[in-house]
């Protein structure tokens, strides 16, 4: 993950350095889902970017961490580590992403973007942030109805005073009558692996591949066991002494299809492409490793070149599905 925001950041370095003079006025950005939330529920809030014919922007997104916890994203690039953000939508006239967000304290944060540099399909570039503000409150305990008036009042009132012809039943108040007991259901316990792991990338849930014996895997990857989540369910993973990336099998529950896709253990974040492939991968590691050999300039900067293209692919993409089943003879030789 560190790796690719860092391929990303120098590619826009690279795209903003060329734009022409004058800037995007009329680009504008917007935040969207702020407000007043209560605690424990979660939220999104959308990032919006509008009057103008983009190409890309990145920017910081930040927030207080005290009272909001990052759940997910959806659209673009987002690295939690740093808070960078990325969007890529070339000739489009509006691009956005959006992030969901736990409120996990009383309190208020500002959710802003900032350090904004951006740039129009015609390379004229933009600056614009945008900023909202979310309140975490307790949620309402919702109105009892107060006491019941019959059995807070006065005893010596005419309407509980027994009657002749009763057969000394007498009077009853509400303090008389034994409610049935009602039974509570037992809450789940939250640490307890579910038998299906389901998680979402994008804007579609996956189920976790728990157990990759009998997989195909990618060459030069194979099984290794590891914890996933807060409560460290076990799970297994692909790894590569070739290579820093780590895969993890989900399945469509729907198709049943299984993909392998890009998984940081750190973060707990899987992403996923359309078209780079692992021996793409590891093809671009083996030149970055050539070219910080200092042995040939010609060659450095025909690197160079290279990993700049690797960069805007990585940029377009939004992350690195790569592999499925359907096409594990093509996408790996």
């Amino acid at each position: 993950m560190k790796k690719r925001l860092s391929i990303l950041i120098i590619a826009f370095t690279l795209l903003l350095g060329t734009m022409a003079t004058g800037y995007g006025f009329a680009v504008t950005a917007s935040l969207s889902g702020g407000g007043k939330h209560t605690l424990g529920s979660t939220f999104n809030v959308t990032l919006t970017y509008s009057n103008g014919t983009f190409g890309a922007m990145q920017g910081t997104l930040s927030y207080n961490s005290s009272v909001l916890e990052y759940v997910s994203y959806s659209g673009g690039v987002y690295n939690p580590a740093n808070g960078t953000v990325i969007l890529d939508a070339p000739g489009a006239t509006s691009m956005s992403m959006t992030f969901t967000f736990r409120a996990k304290a009383v309190g208020s944060s500002t959710i802003s973007i900032s350090n904004v540099e951006g740039g129009e399909a015609d390379r004229t570039p933009f600056y614009v942030g945008a900023s909202t503000t979310v309140t975490v409150s307790n949620p309402s305990s919702g109105s009892s109805g107060g006491s019941s008036s019959s059995g807070s009042s006065s005893s010596g009132g005419s309407s509980h005073t027994p009657s002749s012809g009763t057969n000394g039943r007498g009077d009853f108040n509400s303090s008389s009558v034994v409610e049935p007991e009602t039974e509570q259901e037992e809450e789940a316990d939250p640490s307890e692996k579910p038998d299906q792991i389901e998680v979402t990338v994008g804007d579609k849930t996956y189920v976790i591949v728990e157990d990759l014996t009998d997989k195909e895997f990618p060459e030069g990857f194979a099984a290794e066991d590891a914890g996933y989540g807060e409560y460290d369910w076990p799970i297994q993973i692909a790894k590569s002494e070739a290579s820093q990336y780590t895969l993890i099998l989900l399945m469509d529950p729907e198709t049943e299809e299984e993909s392998w896709f890009f998984y940081d253990e750190e973060t707990g974040t899987i992403t996923s492409s359309k078209t780079i492939t692992v021996a793409e991968t590891l093809e671009y590691e083996r030149l970055v490793a050539e070219a910080a050999e200092p042995e040939d300039n010609t060659l450095t900067i025909v690197l160079g070149v290279a990993a700049g293209v690797f960069a805007l692919a990585f940029a377009g993409l939004g992350g690195y599905n790569i592999y499925t089943r359907k096409k594990s003879k093509d996408m790996f030789e």
